[in-house]
């Protein structure tokens, strides 16, 4: 009985954590402090994650458009990462939050073998943040990046697409839908 119910339990948070609502053509996704507008319900993915300053809380939500010859991207996200609690006086140090922005762009450029074409220094409700373009498989695709640092949560947007559609006005209709739960 008490699995049973711990079960059901587990279940009720999942779909409470993770809803979605249909907005026009497009799904507001709703979970871990944030919402923001897919094409299509976005897949959810959480591990833990070693790194030099502790074990980080990873929440990837995915919408894979490469399917969908209608969409001119390839791939819609936003990924949270949590950091420890240990670390809450120095996400007060505007040095320290600079240097996981240029690890955070660093290892995004190193991860794909990319080449960064531009970065510039953003604002998002009063929280640094950074934008982030880089160049994927030599000029086949760029990845599109938002990074906002919320108190001791980093929230990164991201879009891939065909060079040639960079400027498409989806990617910017997905990154300005992103909103904070209050």
């Amino acid at each position: 009985m008490f699995r049973k119910r711990s079960t059901l339990s587990v279940i009720f948070l999942i779909a409470v954590s993770l809803s979605f609502t249909v907005t026009g053509d497009w799904i507001e996704f709703t979970s871990h402090g944030f919402s923001a507008s897919f094409p299509k319900k976005p897949e959810a993915d959480s591990q833990m994650v070693n790194s030099p300053v502790g074990k980080l809380k990873f929440n990837s939500f995915m919408y894979d458009a490469s399917e969908d010859s209608t969409d001119e991207n390839l791939v819609y996200g936003v990924m949270t990462m949590i950091y420890p609690d240990s670390l809450t006086q120095q996400m007060k140090v505007p040095a320290f939050i600079k240097g996981l922005f240029d690890g955070a762009v660093k290892g995004g450029v190193n991860s794909v073998k990319g080449k960064l074409l531009s970065e510039k220094e953003i604002e998002f409700e009063g929280c640094p943040g950074r934008e982030v373009k880089i160049d994927f498989h030599n000029g086949l695709a760029i990845i599109r990046m938002r990074m906002y640092m919320v108190k001791a949560t980093m929230f990164t947007l991201q879009t891939i697409t065909y060079t040639e559609k960079d400027e498409n006005k989806q990617i910017e209709r997905f990154m300005n839908s992103f909103k904070l739960l209050k």
